[in-house]
């Protein structure tokens, strides 16, 4: 079965979660919380965890430091990957962009066209790994500044009537026509009848700054609004 993207239909109040229906079985591949604070009274850890049916925490992925009184932040979890030693100072490089219909302007994508996607809202923790710039679109292009390996993952949520199109992260230096990706199939629709759709990909970079972007196919005969996308990409090891 084809990833699907799971999200909150509405912001909830904290402690929030996602309870797994009965009968149903899910393989958790990222998890990302974003924590409004302005409501905090004194600094806090944001946390994430997949708490077992009986209650047990499986796992645990908090914030490094505490973000002070009155700040977010952007929770991620990713599986196999955790945060650097503690003697070392700093955490996994990591870096994400989102794009919001409800909160960013109008972007869709013609029919039988595609094209690179917007990001809005973006998070970068280490601007000696990453950087966010614009190509053709607002910040529609991640460049990745060391050589070495990267952990890339984008969810896709938009409007029915474009059929089968979706997301597809390709190197920003290679034409679409010829990059070989790996799923251009609409995911099981959520709940209001959108479509999902998703990629992920593991780069291998032999040389230095090696740019991506996520590119909207539409390969129907109808116009395609985009609601929803989400792109992390993760600094995973140092080399090529």
């Amino acid at each position: 079965m084809a990833d699907a993207v799971i999200r909150a239909q509405q912001v909830q109040t904290a402690p929030a979660g996602y309870t797994v229906p009965q009968a149903q079985e899910i393989v958790v591949k990222s998890v990302r919380a974003l924590v409004d604070g302005s409501g905090a009274g004194s600094a806090f850890l944001a946390v994430l965890q997949l708490v077992a049916p009986d209650k047990s925490v499986v796992w645990e992925a908090q914030t490094d430091t505490t973000i002070a009184a009155g700040a977010s932040a952007n929770v991620s979890w990713f599986p196999g990957v955790s945060p650097a030693v503690a003697s070392s100072g700093a955490g996994v490089a990591f870096a994400s962009g989102n794009y919001d219909s409800g909160a960013n302007p109008p972007f869709g994508v013609a029919a039988g066209t595609n094209d690179s996607q917007p990001f809005y809202q973006l998070t970068n923790t280490d601007p000696t790994v990453f950087t966010w710039s614009t190509t053709t679109n607002n910040d529609d292009t991640l460049t990745l500044h060391p050589a070495g390996t990267y952990l890339c993952f984008v969810g896709y949520q938009g409007g029915t009537g474009g059929g089968l199109g979706g997301p597809v992260i390709v190197p920003s230096s290679v034409p679409f026509a010829t990059h070989n990706y790996q799923e251009l199939t609409a995911n099981p629709a959520l709940p209001g009848g959108f479509a999902n759709a998703s990629d992920y990909t593991i780069i291998h970079s032999t040389a230095s700054d090696y740019a991506v972007q996520v590119i909207i196919t539409n390969p129907s005969g109808f116009n395609m609004s985009v609601f929803e996308v989400d792109f992390y990409v993760c600094y995973l090891a140092t080399g090529a």
